[in-house]
């Protein structure tokens, strides 16, 4: 993807001026850019996007040290800033980049404090918890949620903070803790049905119904309930709709994986979802559905001498060549 295609329009009397006078035209630029990044993530992928976005981050920090402005853009500039470096950080967690994203969604969280916006210090929270979860680190994916869902309590969002009960359930359900999981699971179900608000952010629309099973059905898998976790995932891929195919992609992987990791293997629907999930490839552009891919191979490659397996093993080295 060309780099015009993302800052096409962000051309103005001080983008290549640091030093000089900034106005919120610089802050509208850089939300412009982080909106963009947002958008185009679906149709080219995080491995693209990634180095763009640091690039953009990069400048809106050149703008926040060198610039000249006073209290109120400057406060407008940190937090348009928080909100692209979280943007940023998803790009590069998607793209298996994991310190680039903790350096990330920790420079949101000080453009957060620089700003004291609770909104921006939960979002950014919420982000260190989900990193953590997936780097195998649960206490901290706990720890970071909890701390997040104090920012957000006095935001009036129910859905914001249900999907910080599950990033909490997660880091649960990773500790192999039942009790404290299923606690923050149905403290997330009650958040949700309260319905959407005013109050909720605009990135917050992709916690759709079925991302909320979808989630639930990962923190099943992590507690070894692999049936649970098979049909919520199968829920969540049948409540996508068509528009979503990255999202229905990786949870077909999840459900192939769920059947390969039942204390009795179910190869046959693994290999059945696991195809399924081959099938995206041409349409979908995600480093993270490949990794996904890979790691389905890799649980299956034991059982390589049963025809149904062997088979997929075959299609999955022609579709994903090293």
């Amino acid at each position: 993807m060309a780099a015009a295609m993302v800052f096409a329009g962000a051309a103005g009397p001080a983008t290549n001026n640091a030093g000089g006078q900034l106005d919120d035209w610089h802050v509208q630029t850089i939300l412009e850019v982080e909106q963009r990044l947002y958008a185009q993530d679906r149709r080219y992928g995080a491995v693209e996007l990634n180095q763009l976005a640091i690039t953009a981050v990069a400048q809106a920090n050149r703008w926040l040290r060198d610039g000249r402005y006073g209290e109120q853009v400057g406060r407008r500039l940190q937090l348009a800033t928080g909100a692209l470096s979280v943007t940023a950080g998803w790009l590069a967690l998607d793209s298996g980049r994991t310190t680039d994203a903790r350096a990330l969604y920790t420079e949101a969280l000080v453009c957060a404090r620089h700003a004291d916006d609770p909104a921006l210090e939960a979002h950014a929270f919420g982000c260190l918890s989900l990193l953590a979860a997936s780097t195998d680190h649960p206490r901290e994916a706990v720890s970071t949620a909890k701390v997040a869902q104090r920012a957000a309590a006095q935001l009036g969002s129910p859905r914001w903070l249900s999907l910080l009960a599950m990033r909490e359930a997660r880091g649960w359900a990773l500790q192999s803790d039942r009790t404290l999981t299923e606690r923050a699971l149905v403290r997330a179900w009650h958040l949700y049905s309260q319905g959407p608000s005013d109050a909720d952010p605009d990135w917050l629309e992709f916690f759709v119904p079925a991302e909320l099973a979808g989630l639930e059905s990962l923190c099943r898998a992590d507690l070894g309930q692999y049936e649970r976790a098979c049909a919520g995932a199968e829920q969540t891929v049948m409540l996508f709709s068509a528009d979503h195919a990255r999202n229905r992609a990786l949870y077909t992987v999840d459900i192939a994986l769920h059947h390969a990791r039942k204390p009795r293997p179910d190869l046959d629907a693994a290999v059945d979802a696991a195809l399924r999930a081959l099938g995206y490839l041409s349409d979908v552009k995600s480093d993270r559905l490949r990794r996904a891919l890979d790691t389905v191979a890799s649980v299956l490659s034991p059982y390589e001498r049963t025809r149904s397996v062997a088979g997929y093993l075959d299609l999955h080295r022609a579709a994903t060549p090293a």
